[in-house]
């Protein structure tokens, strides 16, 4: 298994805590070859993308990461993966609503509003490198 720095993207993107679950789906695609090496499951019963220090955000923002990706490698449609990650970060941030926090939900969700197109460009490949590879061949 291979896992990659994303100290570059770090410094590019500086995602908005606690982790909008498109921005760490893009760390995490960034951070290993393929699905099966960042969603397997270690021993300690979570995933590798979940547990590595290459994937930003908190620990329910690593998890949001984790399962958008496992939704869209279960064939969910992209664009209903990206409507479920929407609502998914702004329940998380409703207990902010009301406070200087809140404006995280805004610019959390405008940077995977940005992001959202080159995770869409990386996903097919990144989920299932031998039909994309198959498709090029075409």
């Amino acid at each position: 298994m291979t896992e990659h720095s994303t100290a570059h993207l770090r410094a590019e993107i500086n995602p908005v805590y606690p982790g909008h679950a498109v921005t760490v789906a893009y760390f995490i695609v960034h951070a290993f070859d393929t699905c099966h090496e960042a969603l397997g499951i270690t021993k300690h019963q979570y995933s590798r993308a979940v547990g590595s220090m290459n994937v930003p955000g908190a620990g329910d923002g690593a998890q949001a990461g984790d399962s958008l990706l496992r939704k869209l490698a279960g064939g969910i449609p992209f664009d209903d993966a990206m409507e479920w990650a929407r609502q998914e970060w702004a329940r998380r941030c409703s207990q902010y609503e009301g406070t200087p926090n809140w404006e995280k939900h805004h610019l959390g969700q405008a940077q995977a509003d940005e992001i959202e197109p080159q995770l869409r460009k990386l996903e097919a490949w990144w989920l299932n490198p031998v039909d994309a590879l198959a498709n090029l061949v075409k």
